[in-house]
C-alpha cells in the first residue's frame, strides 16, 4: 500500500531492478515493455491521488472539475523503460459549481499539477527541459481550449506548431476522467480528416533529418565534440521509425499509441506490407534493445545514460544488426515521400 512519497521513491526504484532482471532473463522486449509501463502508470497515478489528498488537507479543496492528467513521448507510447525526462499535459472540463471563474479554477489545476511534477520529480522522472509539462499552461487547458488549439495547429505551416502537435499526438490517459482523452482525440482525427495539411506538415518535417547510413552504407557518426565516433540510437534511428508509424497512424485512425502497436495495425489494415511490418518490428526491437543495453551499463558505470553508443566498439554481428536495424530509416523515407509529401506538391502542380 502507497502511503507517503517515500513509497512512491522506493518503488520507482524497484521497477528499475525488475528491468535488470528481465533482461538478464531475456525476456521478450514487447513484455519488458508492456510490464515496465505499467508499472510506471501504477507510480503515476499514485503520485496523482497523494497530491489530490494533499491539497484538500491543505485547505485548497476537492478537486473542482472532471479532469485527465495525460503523458506523452515514450510513456505514452508504453516504450518507457529507464525513467526519463517527464512529458506530460492536463486536460479538465466543465467545473462541478458553473459559476466558478475559469481563474480560479485553473489555479486549482496549476497548483494540483506543480505537486504532481514535483512528486515525479522526486521519483526519478527529471523535470522536462523544454517545458513540456502539465505546470506549463501551454500545456494544462480546459477541453475547449485544447479544441481550439489541436485547430490551429492541425492546419497550420508554422513549423513550431508542428514540433507541439509531434510532442501531443503520442498521449495517453493515466489519470482521472479518461472521456476528456478520447474527445480531444476524436477531434484530432476530424481535424486531420478535413485537411491533408497536418499529415504533410508532419510528414516534410522527418524528411528534413538526415539518414543515419551514409552514401557508402557506413554507419553515420558524430564528427566532432563529445559524440564523436558515436551514434545516438534514439536520435538517429528510433525517433525516425516512432515519427513514421505516428504519421500513418493518424492519416489511417488508428488510435493506438506504441509504435509496436501501431506497425501491427497498420498491417491489419493492409497500409504496410506484411514483409514491411516484419522488418520494421524487428528494426525497433533492435535498436531499443541496444538503447536498453547501452544506457543500463552507463548507469552501471556511474556515467549519464545518453543513448550514444561507438559502433567500432560492436563486434561485427552487433554491428551488422544495428546496420541493418538503420536502414530501415531510408527505406521509411521513401514510403513517406512516396504517401505524403509527393501527392501535395501534385495537388499544387
Amino acid at each position: 500500500m502507497v502511503n507517503s512519497l517515500n513509497d512512491l521513491t522506493l518503488m520507482g526504484r524497484k521497477i528499475d531492478d525488475e528491468l535488470a532482471f528481465l533482461l538478464m532473463n531475456g525476456t521478450p522486449l514487447f513484455e519488458i515493455l508492456g510490464t515496465i509501463s505499467k508499472r510506471h502508470e501504477f507510480l503515476t497515478s499514485s503520485v496523482i491521488k497523494l497530491s489530490e489528498e494533499e491539497m484538500a488537507q491543505e485547505g485548497m479543496g476537492q478537486v473542482p472539475a472532471p479532469y485527465c492528467w495525460i503523458n506523452m513521448g515514450s510513456a505514452a507510447r508504453h516504450e518507457q523503460t529507464l525513467r526519463t525526462d517527464q512529458d506530460n499535459a492536463m486536460i479538465y472540463g466543465e467545473p462541478y459549481v458553473l459559476d466558478t471563474e475559469p481563474a480560479t479554477l485553473d489555479l486549482y489545476f496549476a497548483n494540483l499539477a506543480r505537486k504532481i511534477v514535483d512528486k515525479l520529480d522526486h521519483c526519478g522522472f527529471a523535470l522536462c527541459r523544454g517545458g513540456v509539462m502539465a505546470v506549463n499552461s501551454r500545456w494544462r487547458k480546459s477541453l475547449e481550449q485544447w479544441l481550439l488549439t489541436i485547430e490551429k495547429w492541425s492546419g497550420s505551416f508554422n513549423p513550431e506548431d508542428t514540433r507541439d502537435l509531434t510532442i501531443f499526438l503520442d498521449f495517453r490517459p493515466v489519470g482521472g476522467d479518461h472521456y476528456l482523452a478520447d474527445q480531444l482525440w476524436k477531434a484530432v482525427v476530424h481535424n486531420c480528416r478535413q485537411s491533408d495539411v497536418m499529415t504533410h506538415m508532419l510528414a516534410d518535417d522527418e524528411l528534413k533529418n538526415s539518414n543515419p547510413i551514409t552514401v557508402l552504407g557506413r554507419i553515420r557518426t558524430g564528427r566532432r565534440g563529445p559524440g564523436r565516433d558515436q551514434i545516438n540510437i534514439k536520435t538517429a534511428g528510433l525517433v525516425h521509425i516512432v515519427n513514421a508509424m505516428r504519421i500513418y497512424a493518424l492519416k489511417h485512425d488508428i488510435s493506438e499509441a506504441s509504435t509496436l502497436g501501431r506497425i501491427q495495425e497498420l498491417n491489419r489494415k493492409k497500409v504496410i506490407s506484411g514483409e514491411d511490418s516484419k522488418f520494421l518490428k524487428s528494426a525497433f526491437e533492435t535498436l531499443t534493445m541496444f538503447r536498453i543495453k547501452t544506457n543500463i551499463s552507463k548507469i552501471r558505470e556511474d556515467r549519464l545514460p545518453d543513448d550514444s553508443l561507438y559502433p567500432a566498439r560492436l563486434d561485427e554481428a552487433q554491428r551488422k544488426h544495428l546496420k541493418e536495424a538503420l536502414s530501415s530509416i531510408p527505406r521509411l523515407r521513401k514510403m513517406l515521400a512516396r504517401d505524403f509529401t509527393l501527392p501535395w506538391l501534385n495537388f499544387f502542380s
